[in-house]
């Protein structure tokens, strides 16, 4: 009898709406900061995507396309090359050297990025990619795969819910 009046009682509603309201805001400020610190990484991918083809740009305009293939061959064979997707054709569509097999059917959003499927079919990442244009060589694409994004908001994710569990659990 005294446990219903206690259910009952104006102190343990409130008590249990202030609950309610606090999970609510925790559960919301944590979907703000995984979505801040998904932006905040994909921005630092799409400029080291930019950075790469800036570089890969002014090392052909200063050593042409046998430079070019050199330094894209060193690329794709360092151990940071396994995250990075290169492709150039040539001005008929025919590849010349890369790691992807085929020019992308994908077109660039408003901000001039491609987003593509991640060469490893085993990945739940994907691949953010620019393409450039190089005067008498074709065109080249280049692309990094944000693998480690989709790690960090899969455990931003995680820890999200398990916060959640152990606030209903209390």
């Amino acid at each position: 009898m005294r446990r219903l009046e206690l259910l009952r009682s104006r102190a343990f509603r409130l008590a249990l709406l202030y609950a309610g309201l606090f999970g609510l805001s925790m559960s919301l400020l944590l979907a703000v900061i995984t979505w801040a610190a998904g932006r905040y990484f994909e921005s630092h991918v799409d400029e080291f995507v930019t950075s790469e083809v800036a570089m890969l740009q002014a090392d052909y305009e200063v050593d042409g396309l046998k430079g070019l293939l050199g330094l894209l061959h060193e690329r794709m064979s360092s151990d940071t090359g396994q995250r990075w997707t290169y492709l150039l054709v040539n001005e008929a569509g025919v590849k010349q050297l890369g790691n992807a097999t085929e020019w992308p059917t994908a077109v660039p959003g408003p901000d001039g990025f491609l987003t593509l499927p991640a060469r490893n079919e085993d990945e739940p990442s994907r691949v953010r990619a620019r393409t450039v244009e190089l005067p008498g060589a074709g065109r080249l694409l280049v692309g990094l795969d944000d693998y480690e994004l989709f790690e960090l908001r899969e455990a931003l994710a995680r820890a999200m819910f398990l916060g959640l569990g152990l606030m209903l659990l209390l």
